[in-house]
């Protein structure tokens, strides 16, 4: 079989892996699947979750994890490009605060650039994505939107 993904699909996914839900992608279906391991009473996501414990990665190749991806780094580089000094000043002082992910969040709202942010890190999942397919020579094909 092909190994082949929807690179929207992927990126989608991506958004929302977290140390408590990974997703794989399965060589042998072509899909990408989710675990959740709060959720293994679902027989589904048991049975997913056996045959991945139980794999040498020769079937199920893991997508990048929250600490391949560094959102951290990723909200740096955006407070770093943004044009007005005022706004960059006070996202690069929220991001260097306890509680930075929250203390962006607010000053995102407060100077309405969430819309910008959002953009800015689809883009660059989506650059993740397309290295994690080259990495493990999978093709990608574009289809339906990443909303």
């Amino acid at each position: 079989m092909k190994r082949l993904v929807n690179m929207f699909e992927l990126v989608r996914i991506m958004d929302m892996v977290t140390d408590d839900m990974p997703a794989y992608y399965d060589l042998q279906t072509g899909k990408i699947e989710v675990v959740d391991y709060y959720g293994t009473t679902n027989p589904t996501n048991t049975h997913l979750y056996t045959l991945i414990q139980e794999d040498d990665y020769s079937r199920f190749i893991p997508l990048p994890a929250p600490e391949d991806i560094d959102l951290y780094h990723i909200m740096m580089d955006f407070a770093n490009l943004q044009r007005r000094p005022s706004v960059r000043s006070r996202m690069l002082s929220a991001l260097q605060r306890k509680g930075a992910f929250k203390n962006f969040a607010f000053v995102l709202k407060d100077v309405r650039g969430e819309d910008q942010w959002y953009c800015y890190r689809i883009e660059r999942l989506h650059l993740i994505a397309i290295q994690w397919c080259e990495d493990n020579r999978i093709y990608y094909y574009y289809k339906d939107a990443y909303i």
